[in-house]
């Protein structure tokens, strides 16, 4: 500014381009620095004020509103146009807003949409830092994941699973980048390589994967908790009829990695009740066992687990 130029303030002034565009001044601190605004919120600044005045001020060029095919994910629209390499688009159907993609990509219809549930029908991979790639260093995560959504998606899965068949998973775990956070929060290398992802040892016949629901579990544990087979004789669940004992029960229980005949009874509820108390026994004492690398909710759901004759 000259020495003796006085400032005028012009904040507020209107005028029209030649382009037929309306403007508004909203800062200026010199008539060589002027800041304006355009009626669909663009914001251009350092303008001269002699060319406000005169209308010479050109509209930036925008894409928005611009509408493309993909080559997998269907339409999209660019809903932001910030330059040739930083566009936001927001496919058909979809809320999430994906910024940042440049626009050869967007016209060529490489941009895919990581919320399209393309995992099983329900899991998407989402937007953040863990990848879904064989080379990621989140592979292992990835691969867990995939396997949670097949137990309780596919059909094929519980053709031989027919345990799964209730079961499903929580709704935020439908997205990659939610479970691998909950599995980098609550996986511990040091001491749980080879451990079991398990959903009901905290909440006993629970159906559903959750980070509320689910824990990492060590082998041991999670045979312990697994449901027993019924017999296929119509006997009690772990009871076995004695073929040579004429026509005594006694029941059979997993522990220590093998398999222990407990006392021969005149009755199969007998024999399950000898069952259910050693069983019961065994999850006191896993309890204990696995007290300080388990959760605090795993260990006390220990203490008090049942074992029914339909569990």
């Amino acid at each position: 500014m000259k020495k003796n130029q006085r400032f005028i303030d012009r904040v507020g002034e209107t005028h029209m381009t030649k382009e037929g565009h309306k403007i508004t001044i909203t800062k200026n601190t010199s008539n060589t620095n002027c800041t304006i605004q355009f009626e669909d919120g663009t914001i251009l600044e350092n303008k001269e004020y002699r060319n406000i005045k005169e209308g010479k001020i050109k509209k930036p060029f925008s894409r928005v509103g611009e509408r493309h095919n993909t080559n997998e994910c269907g339409m999209l629209t660019i809903v932001a146009d910030r330059g040739t390499f930083d566009c936001d688009v927001q496919f058909d159907g979809y809320s999430q807003v994906l910024r940042g993609r440049e626009y050869g990509a967007i016209k060529k219809g490489q941009i895919r949409n990581p919320y399209e549930p393309r995992i099983y029908g329900v899991g998407y991979t989402g937007e953040g830092r863990f990848k879904s790639t064989k080379s990621s260093p989140h592979a292992k995560i990835y691969y867990l994941w995939t396997h949670v959504l097949e137990r309780c998606y596919s059909i094929e899965w519980q053709k031989n699973n027919p345990t799964y068949k209730m079961c499903s998973v929580d709704e935020k775990w439908h997205n990659f980048q939610n479970f691998a956070i909950w599995y980098e929060e609550n996986f511990k290398p040091e001491y749980m390589e080879g451990w079991h992802l398990d959903k009901d040892i905290i909440i006993q016949g629970n159906k559903i994967y959750s980070s509320e629901t689910c824990m990492f579990a060590p082998n041991e544990l999670n045979a312990l908790c697994k449901s027993t087979k019924k017999s296929e004789k119509g006997l009690l669940k772990a009871v076995v009829q004695s073929p040579n004992k004429h026509g005594k029960f006694f029941a059979r229980i997993g522990r220590n990695n093998k398999r222990d005949n407990l006392c021969m009874r005149d009755t199969q509820e007998e024999s399950f009740l000898d069952y259910k108390i050693n069983k019961e026994r065994e999850f006191k004492k896993a309890a204990e066992k696995w007290k300080d690398k388990i959760p605090t909710e795993a260990y006390e759901a220990l203490k008090v687990r049942t074992v029914g004759k339909d569990d």
